[in-house]
């Protein structure tokens, strides 16, 4: 990623999408949620790409598989430590997330973030500065 490409993060809180992490944008950082479907996808990516990083890379983590709106509230902190303004430079500038659909809950928790950009898409959204 260089300094003039937007630093997007993609947030999937989906536990059956499996597959198709393989076909998302190649030096993107990815949070998943965990599931069985999503746990072994994330190790195929893991043993082709072993010395990608947060940054570059897969990160999976425990979420809530049965509400994907609670999940993705609740990793947006960890997102935000990780991927903004105090541990990259630049930081990251919106999230691309499979999985869940806007709610005024999501949005206002989003907007804590400063992404008050919303945009909904099919199975998901994007949310930006």
């Amino acid at each position: 990623m260089s300094d003039s490409e937007p630093y997007i993060v993609t947030l999937v809180v989906d536990p059956t999408f499996g597959d198709q992490l393989e076909e998302l944008p190649p030096g993107r950082p990815v949070w998943i949620i965990e599931s069985p479907a999503n746990r072994a996808a994330v190790q195929r990516v893991w043993a082709t790409l072993p010395t990608a990083t947060h940054v570059d890379g897969v990160t999976i983590f425990r979420g809530e598989s049965s509400d994907a709106v609670a999940s993705c509230q609740g990793i947006l902190s960890q997102i935000d430590l990780h991927h903004g303004l105090h541990s990259h430079v630049p930081p990251y500038s919106g999230l691309e997330v499979i999985g869940a659909e806007l709610t005024p809950d999501l949005s206002a928790a989003l907007a804590e973030y400063g992404m008050t950009k919303l945009t909904p898409r099919t199975g998901g959204f994007r949310a930006s500065h």
